[in-house]
């Protein structure tokens, strides 16, 4: 049996930030995006009703055409070594496509490095095997049999403990799909458990995971 965690990318993974590095917060990504790129947005509220293709396109030239960074999200690193010391896997699927987040993950290692004086990889902090995209595949996160079609295809005799995700709707059906723990992550709070998920800072969520699972 393969026990797993699986994370959505930006949010419990990675924070988007400025050229400066001065860290963005989840609720203001999606709108220094339509900042950046007015043409692809007429109205903030239009935002997720346009193709998933499109979105991705986006967010591929935002972070490989340098207009924004990333950076870790404070103990993520460390949250993912502790899961492999339980003989646990972390995994990502995420609605960004595999090239940029592989990308993401290479800027997050040295920016981590730089900080920790520490030599980590992006393939150190997460496997290329381990990052999988929706839309690549072309599935959605709307979708229980897709977030199954993902696990399932790659995974020998998976069983998926938890899902972090930055967005409700997607955890919903992600926990329902693998009758798990579900964790949203937002910017700031303790870890609170709500009628069906825990929500909080990541950083306070991983303290507690443990006792959670």
């Amino acid at each position: 049996m393969t026990k797993i965690v699986v994370f959505d990318a930006q949010g419990p993974v990675y924070l988007m930030t400025t050229k400066e590095d001065n860290v963005i917060s989840i609720k203001d990504t999606k709108q220094l995006k339509i900042k950046i790129y007015p043409s692809f947005y007429e109205d903030f509220d239009d935002y997720f009703a346009l193709s998933t293709k499109r979105m991705m396109v986006v967010e591929e030239e935002l972070i490989l055409g340098k207009n924004i960074s990333v950076t870790c999200n404070p103990g993520i690193i460390e949250f993912f070594a502790k899961l492999r010391k339980e003989e646990i896997k972390p995994i990502i699927v995420t609605f960004g496509t595999k090239k940029a987040t592989i990308r993401e993950m290479e800027i997050v290692a040295d920016k981590y490095n730089k900080e920790n004086n520490t030599n980590l990889t992006g393939e150190d902090i997460i496997p290329i095997k381990d990052i999988h995209s929706v839309i690549d595949n072309n599935l959605t996160k709307a979708n229980a049999e897709d977030w199954k079609k993902i696990v399932n295809d790659n995974y020998e005799n998976p069983e998926v403990l938890a899902v972090f995700e930055d967005t409700f709707d997607w955890l919903k059906v992600a926990t329902k799909a693998f009758d798990c723990k579900g964790f949203l992550v937002v910017d700031e709070g303790e870890c609170v458990k709500k009628e069906n998920h825990y929500e909080g800072n990541l950083k306070k969520m991983s303290e507690k995971f443990f006792d959670i699972i």
